[in-house]
């Protein structure tokens, strides 16, 4: 009654106690002992997609390797091929009637049938020209690909490979011309055309990439950072005088003339109270205008509140940072400033009273050395000054 409902799964059964000597196999297999140290070589488990009859052979080249004497070799085929199985595959085998597997014909031919829509089939020589040279493809790669598909191709047509080939090259192809004049029998002489043809492009591409060498060193003007245009309040630096394109401005932030961030000051409070505190100072503060523009990424975490809207955080507002360092001048927000001030803040301190220099009387000036003690030039009177350890020098004395 309750699969008669639709939408509601089916129960799960319980167990059979008997179900672990289930077995898709005979008695002739299912009761032979397998060799304690047999091991089913390592492959690539079988999921349904790729071509049955290749899992099959390439199992069967794996167990050839397996020393497994020869009145085990079949049950041990038969027992292991469940190990290479996986996901609707592995469910198929373990849900074979018992006993319905005799021998390892049986098995591979029941596989066979049931996926058999995965099977691939053989490839003819006509499928060749299916490949052909793309647009300005080089012929090195339109080569290897020709090659490769040829490969996979038993009992290959050679003439017809080669008349595929030919039509697959472009038309404006100097080889295309080549192979239509002189038309070739085997495959070998197509190669051998083919890569003469290849060295020839390839020589011409680096004797044009030897003489043109763009100028990789030009780059955009606007960096990364400036790319903030659609944000609201966003600062860029526009430079009146003329940029080298090949130089990238500095970071803004970097700018010696900004006012001092907010941490030089030394504040008790948060910069987040802080705003809070220009509220109460009313027409002193000069609040931005507001704009009728809706507010740009409401989900992103950039939140000023000097300005209440998105964009940028409150700690890299520059307007904010201006209007604290002109409220610091007029003496307002003192209160909240800590003994420890940083020397960023820009105070006038009124110099104490320090004695005044000395008068000058008399300068007298005098050479010790020269060209005047040893008669020669400056240069060698220091080397030989410096030889006797005499000090040759111009002093002033102030008295």
């Amino acid at each position: 009654m309750i699969q008669r409902i639709p939408g509601v799964p089916k129960p799960l059964e319980k167990e059979n106690p008997t179900s672990y000597a289930d077995s898709p196999f005979a008695d002739d297999i299912a009761l032979v002992e397998i060799p304690k140290r047999f091991t089913v070589p390592h492959m690539k488990q079988y999921d349904r997609l790729s071509d049955p009859q290749e899992h099959i052979a390439q199992y069967k080249q794996r167990m050839f390797t397996v020393p497994i004497p020869r009145e085990y070799r079949e049950p041990c085929m038969c027992k292991g091929f469940g190990s290479t199985l996986i996901g609707p595959a592995l469910q198929w085998f373990v849900g074979s009637a018992n006993g319905s597997i005799s021998m390892f014909a049986d098995l591979v031919d029941t596989f066979n049938l049931q996926f058999a829509n995965s099977r691939q089939f053989e490839k003819t020589t006509s499928d060749l020209y299916k490949v052909y040279q793309k647009y300005r493809e080089p012929l090195r790669d339109y080569l290897t690909r020709f090659n490769r598909e040829k490969v996979t191709i038993t009992n290959c047509d050679i003439p017809t490979a080669i008349e595929a080939f030919r039509i697959g090259l472009e038309k404006d192809s100097p080889l295309y011309d080549e192979l239509t004049k002189y038309l070739c029998k085997t495959m070998d002489d197509v190669q051998a055309k083919a890569m003469a043809q290849i060295r020839l492009e390839e020589h011409k591409r680096e004797d044009d990439d030897k003489y043109y060498r763009p100028n990789r060193k030009i780059t955009s003007i606007r960096n990364k950072d400036y790319k903030n245009d659609n944000k609201p309040y966003a600062r860029t630096i526009r430079d009146e005088q003329h940029v080298n394109s090949s130089q990238i401005r500095p970071y803004w932030r970097r700018d010696p003339n900004l006012p001092p961030t907010f941490d030089s000051y030394g504040f008790s409070i948060t910069l987040t109270v802080l705003v809070k505190e220009f509220a109460k100072l009313g027409d002193v503060v000069k609040w931005p205008a507001k704009t009728n523009k809706p507010k740009s990424n409401p989900d992103s975490k950039l939140w000023c509140e000097f300005h209440s809207d998105y964009g940028h955080k409150a700690i890299d507002c520059v307007a904010l940072r201006r209007e604290i360092e002109a409220l610091v001048k007029k003496g307002y927000l003192t209160e909240y400033i800590s003994s420890h001030r940083s020397n960023h803040v820009r105070t006038e301190k009124t110099p104490a009273n320090l004695p005044l220099p000395p008068p000058h009387h008399k300068v007298i000036n005098f050479i010790a050395g020269g060209s005047e003690m040893c008669e020669k030039t400056y240069s060698q009177a220091k080397r030989r000054a410096r030889g006797k350890g005499i000090q040759v020098a111009h002093a002033e004395v102030v008295i």
